[in-house]
Order: C-alpha cells, then sequence, then structure tokens
C-alpha cells in the first residue's frame, strides 16, 4: 500500500542523501493523563507500557505500516510540455526538472492533463512558454509526479521528547530543542532554523501540542526505494 507523505522544501535534500530516516506525527486523539494514570478511547492504563502497547494493538499508524510504500509530496509545477502533450514537472526544493512519461499516468489523468495544457496555453507565463506562473502546494502532487520513493521500515509510539540528538539528525534537524545547546560547541545564531522543536511547534502549535507539552507521537523510520 502507498501513503502519501508531505515534506517541507528544507528537508528533501536530507532525505535524498539518507540523512533524513525519520519523521513524527501526533497521535489523534491525544491520551489524557490523571493523577498517575492515562485514558484513552474510554479505558484506564495504568502504565505507559500498557497505555502503548493498546494503541499500537488497535490503532493505524497514519503513514501505514513497516513495509508499505510512501510517496512524497512536495513544492512543484508543471514546467513544459512535448508535442504529445506530456509534462515536464519542475520542483522547487532542488529546482530539479523531470519528464513524465505516458506510463507513469494513469488514463484518468491523462484527460485531465489535455485541460491543464490547454489552460497553460491560453494563460503563459511571462516568457509566453505554456508552464505554471506560481508554485503548486505539495498537497496538489498527483502520485506519479513524485520522484522520491520511500519504504517504511519500522514504526513506533513515544513520547516527544524521548527523542536523541541523533533522532533529530534524522529527522533532518541539528539539534532537538534549545535546552540541548549547552551540550554543543553551536550558539543560536549557528543553529538558526536547524532545531527540531521549533519547527515542531511552529506546525503544531494551533494544535496545542507543542514540544513542552511533550504529546504522543508516531515515529516512523523509513529508506528509499
Amino acid at each position: 500500500m502507498k501513503h502519501p507523505i508531505t515534506l517541507a522544501g528544507h528537508l528533501i535534500s536530507p532525505t535524498l542523501t539518507g540523512q533524513k530516516t525519520q519523521t513524527r506525527t501526533p497521535l489523534q486523539p491525544q491520551p489524557a493523563p490523571i493523577k498517575n494514570t492515562w485514558t484513552y478511547n474510554l479505558r484506564v492504563f495504568a502504565t505507559e507500557r500498557d497505555l502503548r502497547d493498546y494503541i499500537l494493538d488497535h490503532t493505524e499508524p497514519p503513514l501505514g505500516q513497516e513495509g508499505d510504500l510512501l510517496w512524497v509530496r512536495e513544492t512543484w509545477r508543471y514546467d513544459g510540455w512535448t508535442e504529445d502533450g506530456l509534462p515536464w514537472i519542475r520542483y522547487k526544493a532542488d529546482d530539479y526538472t523531470t519528464f513524465i512519461s505516458r506510463r507513469r499516468i494513469p488514463r484518468k489523468w491523462l484527460k485531465k492533463l489535455v485541460i491543464i495544457h490547454a489552460d497553460l496555453l491560453t494563460n503563459p507565463d511571462d516568457t509566453g512558454h505554456p508552464r505554471d506562473k506560481h508554485w503548486r502546494s505539495p498537497v496538489t502532487m498527483p502520485p506519479w509526479a513524485s520522484t522520491i520513493p520511500l519504504q517504511i521500515t519500522d514504526v513506533k509510539l513515544e513520547r516527544l521528547q524521548d527523542m536523541t540528538e541523533d533522532d533529530a539528525r534524522h529527522e533532518g534537524y541539528l539539534l532537538r530543542s534549545w535546552d540541548s545547546l549547552w551540550k554543543t560547541a553551536f550558539n543560536k545564531r549557528d543553529v538558526k532554523g536547524k532545531v527540531f522543536s521549533d519547527a515542531w511547534d511552529l506546525k503544531h502549535s494551533k494544535d496545542g501540542l507543542t514540544w513542552d507539552k511533550n504529546p504522543w507521537v508516531w515515529v516512523t523510520h523509513f529508506r528509499q526505494v
């Protein structure tokens, strides 16, 4: 089974080089702590281990199970067309451009591409070429336009702050939190934009699942295939 995984532009290169091999996704809904116990799905658990075992046995991970395939969604655009109406795709993260052959595109999408090509012919970019003027959101990327296939090698459930500095590197960052700065030779200027907890809070603060709340998360390990 294939599942989409959306990656920010700055995480594409670490994924391609093999540095990024993990991603964390909040568990939904979150278990509720009550005194020295946890409640989840109308059940009470005495220990975190009991809670973890129950969730792993009764809940499907959002990105899939070990062995499942992932296809990366990233910022992209139509960058040109062949004479027979097949697209060239450009990817913003590394400015990579590739031609998409007909055998990769499902039949229903071939019909959509006729309409998209026609629209771009009537609304070309500033140079007069039938390509997108603006980048398209990763969530709009169809599977056939993805060029980074991954396979899940392991799925775990843990608290967010259980991650190590090595885990942070495998997430594509240098540090897991500012608290770990004192253990390194870096200063804040050196690691600006490279701290995992900052990136996490930017994405999940609206959900109330910030680093300091230490939420439960799915940890998906993967490799390129």
